[in-house]
């Protein structure tokens, strides 16, 4: 499969498969190591905001019966499509529920509306986060389109305000 663009291509063979079309020395590897940390910033930046969010929104999160106890801690994210997060309260209670699951009385802390611009940061930037991740090239399958949705994304992060957050 060396011009078939499947992107399984054996270790063994990366760099000279992709030498062949794209010039000698071309093997994607820095493309990974950038697309990796970028990810791995993002990641780092939307568990900071999440858990800033949620810490100012009093939020009522039920794990089983049981409400969270504040602060809380957004330790790890995951999902495709629909965003979760796991969390960690003052009392060492985990759950993991979608974000947009996490409820105060008045109604969703991540709502999608614009009406908190760091809350929808936040769920931008975990779908985009989402997307690159899990479709597991770590930048080989497009990286144009894939460093620049990383990019704004972290630029949003650092300054929502931006008006880049899409």
């Amino acid at each position: 499969a060396a011009y078939s663009h499947e992107f399984a291509i054996p270790n063994a063979q990366q760099g000279q498969l992709c030498a062949n079309c794209h010039g000698s020395g071309v093997n994607g590897y820095g493309l990974q190591t950038e697309v990796q940390g970028l990810l791995s910033t993002i990641n780092t930046a939307i568990l900071s905001d999440a858990s800033n969010v949620i810490n100012n929104s009093t939020p009522i999160v039920y794990a089983g019966l049981q409400p969270l106890t504040l602060p809380v801690t957004v330790t790890g994210i995951s999902g495709y499509g629909t965003a979760n997060v796991s969390l960690t309260d003052s009392g060492s209670h985990t759950l993991s529920i979608a974000i947009d699951q996490i409820t105060t009385t008045t109604g969703k802390v991540f709502p999608i509306d614009g009406s908190n611009i760091t809350s929808t940061v936040v769920v931008k930037s975990l779908w985009n986060y989402s997307l690159v991740n899990t479709e597991g090239s770590n930048g080989i399958h497009n990286p144009t389109y894939e460093l620049t949705i990383l990019n704004n994304t972290l630029t949003c992060l650092n300054n929502p305000a931006s008006g880049i957050c899409q």
